[in-house]
């Protein structure tokens, strides 16, 4: 059986118990920039000058959830979450999938971006006396100074 690791900033996000739920955009080819486009009103189609191919920042949307044992528990794993990622320079996103169970071998592979977030971070919060499922979607923008790598290899990634 294998299952899909998220890390950031080396980071294993399920060790703050906080699991992704779906994860997009980070397949997805990136919109193409147009260097200079211009629609006449007079007339048809509109005027395009391609240049070289360029693409623009990528965005990963992660839905998540994380659980906490009491409301100031679950504050507090978010909370180790955001300053994984608001530092002053870009953090590394690993998603990492074909990975072996414990005690299993097999090829590992995963994708890799330098991302920075600039969307807010709006949690669904149901709160209980006791136990705290908090859900929210993470929109991380891949920097574009990194090209998505994707890795296979024949073992462990650490």
């Amino acid at each position: 059986m294998s299952f899909v690791i998220y890390k950031i900033a080396n980071t294993d996000i399920s060790s703050l118990k906080i699991y992704v739920m779906h994860g997009s955009g980070y397949v997805d080819f990136p919109k193409r920039k147009i260097s200079y486009k211009h629609n006449w009103l007079d007339e048809n189609g509109e005027e395009v000058v391609l240049g070289a191919y360029k693409a623009e920042a990528r965005e990963i949307k992660l839905e998540c959830v994380v659980l906490g044992t009491t409301i100031n528990d679950a504050y507090t794993k978010l909370n180790s979450l955001l300053n994984l990622i608001d530092t002053n320079a870009f953090v590394k996103l690993e998603i990492i999938y074909d990975y072996p169970a414990a005690g299993q071998t097999g090829p590992t592979s995963k994708f890799q971006f330098n991302v920075y977030r600039e969307e807010p971070v709006k949690v669904v919060k149901k709160l209980r006396k006791s136990g705290n499922a908090w859900t929210f979607t993470l929109v991380l923008k891949d920097a574009g100074t990194l090209t998505p790598i994707h890795v296979t290899t024949g073992g462990e990634i650490t």
